[in-house]
């Protein structure tokens, strides 16, 4: 077990491994569990704080403030928590988030496999955003963040922008989003400099049928080459709980190259999410299951509040 918690840590924080081409690959990980449970195609859905992630523009949408806090337990004791907020203005909504991953205490090995001191390995994101209705149905959104990667004594940090639009098309029931995620300089960690994850994310939902919510999207990891798809479903029969399911193309996002780990294969059910959501007044509780094979499932719960 403990090879498999070294070669996660790896291909999560460190350039040059399994996700070679890209550092900071924890911005690919997805934050809240509503998203997660329905595949992560939620590029045209997103429209609370948790929108600072996956598309700007949703905050567009917000009445309310929202209040969310995520906890995740990921793989091999790997586990992430993140808190975002967002407020709607008469000059448009803004929002701010801070999602932290910890992969606990790892152990070290020198270059000749002989037993070394343990080390800790962790990131940290902070996000500031901005969105507003642009004209018609159409929302706008941008976002900075500021990303920090930490392996033993060293650290390596950077900053981001994203960008996105969502509008519904005209006569229909038809959402649709479209967004460039993480888009900014280099991170150098020693001597080696790997670009950040930049996403192209394109996605439509339907909600012209009674209780159910489809959505599907498009990613495209430009510097790795590779592209995701990922389709969702919510099914709400009544007004206060919903039923969640989706799948995201190559298993979850951000291990997907599941023939590059030695760790072993991932099964067919990975990719799958499941997921369920209820509101107790002005309150929300979601949550949702990720399998990835032998690597085990990621679980996450979302506590939300609107006022």
């Amino acid at each position: 077990m403990n090879k498999i918690r070294i070669v996660l840590a790896a291909a999560l924080l460190a350039p040059g491994t399994a996700l070679a081409g890209s550092s900071a690959s924890f911005l690919r990980l997805g934050t809240d569990a509503k998203a997660l449970g329905m595949g992560s195609a939620y590029t045209a859905v997103a429209q609370d704080s948790n929108a600072l992630y996956w598309n700007p523009a949703g905050m567009a949408r917000l009445r309310k403030a929202d209040l969310s806090a995520t906890y995740a337990a990921l793989y091999s004791d790997l586990k992430y928590n993140t808190l975002s907020f967002a407020r709607p203005t008469r000059m448009g909504s803004f929002g701010v988030s801070a999602f932290h991953l910890d992969a606990g205490e790892q152990e070290g090995r020198t270059e000749s496999r002989a037993r070394s001191s343990d080390f800790s390995v962790s990131d940290l994101a902070v996000t500031l955003g901005y969105a507003r209705r642009a004209a018609g149905a159409l929302n706008l959104g941008i976002s900075a963040k500021w990303i920090e990667s930490r392996i033993a004594d060293e650290s390596a940090r950077s900053f981001a922008f994203d960008a996105g639009a969502q509008t519904i098309v005209p006569g229909t029931q038809v959402q649709a989003g479209f967004a460039v995620l993480n888009l900014g300089p280099k991170m150098k960690f020693l001597e080696e400099s790997e670009t950040l994850p930049l996403t192209l994310s394109g996605g439509v939902a339907y909600g012209g049928l009674k209780f159910l919510l489809l959505s599907a999207d498009v990613r495209q990891d430009v510097y790795n080459s590779r592209t995701l798809f990922s389709m969702g479903a919510e099914f709400s029969p009544l007004s206060w709980v919903s039923l969640r399911a989706g799948f995201l193309s190559h298993g979850v996002s951000a291990f997907h190259a599941s023939n590059k780990f030695e760790t072993g294969k991932f099964s067919g059910l990975s990719g799958l999410g499941l997921g369920l959501g209820m509101k107790l007044g002005r309150g929300r509780v979601d949550y949702s299951i990720n399998p990835a094979g032998e690597l085990g499932s990621a679980q996450r719960i979302t506590l939300s509040l609107t006022f």
